[in-house]
């Protein structure tokens, strides 16, 4: 509603995934201007300047199509507690972040993960040029990466992950 009110002239889509029971009531024509199926993931992201997503694969979508993207994520407390400290996961959550071993997409996780800290986030990359060119260029790295037959994801994924201390 903030983001929606700071910058009138931006369109706001809304992808729903498969996976998330969300009822989109007549609300939400208020804020977002087009809500898209996860089955058209491909279109929304073919028309996006700016994303923002939850960890998982769809960051590799993003990143695919070079689209500056903020990730965000909280987990129960049980899971966070399983990853952070029995496992000792210290790392990324994002995939782009993991495979590129940096911080490529910035992370709002657990606490972190608030609609003051996101509006700011949001705000902060609309406004930076620069910072939309670094990810830019960073994005076409990983791409060329993969695509030059380097390595695979899955395999990057793996060595990150399991090597991490």
């Amino acid at each position: 509603k903030k983001i929606k009110s700071d910058l009138p002239k931006y369109r706001i889509s809304l992808v729903l995934s498969d996976s998330i029971n969300l009822d989109i009531n007549d609300d939400a024509n208020e804020y977002f201007d087009i809500v898209y199926t996860n089955h058209e993931l491909d279109d929304a992201l073919s028309e996006a300047s700016l994303c923002v997503s939850a960890s998982g694969t769809v960051n590799l979508n993003c990143a695919f199509y070079k689209i500056p993207t903020i990730v965000c994520y909280d987990t129960s407390l049980i899971n966070f507690f399983i990853v952070r400290d029995l496992i000792n996961y210290q790392g990324f959550a994002s995939l782009v972040n993991i495979i590129s071993e940096k911080e490529i997409f910035p992370e709002l996780l657990q606490g972190k993960f608030n609609a003051n800290n996101l509006h700011h986030s949001i705000m902060n990359l609309i406004k930076s040029c620069e910072l939309q060119n670094k990810i830019k260029i960073d994005l076409d790295n990983l791409t060329r990466f993969f695509a030059e037959g380097e390595s695979q994801p899955g395999r990057v994924i793996e060595e990150v992950v399991l090597n991490e201390k």
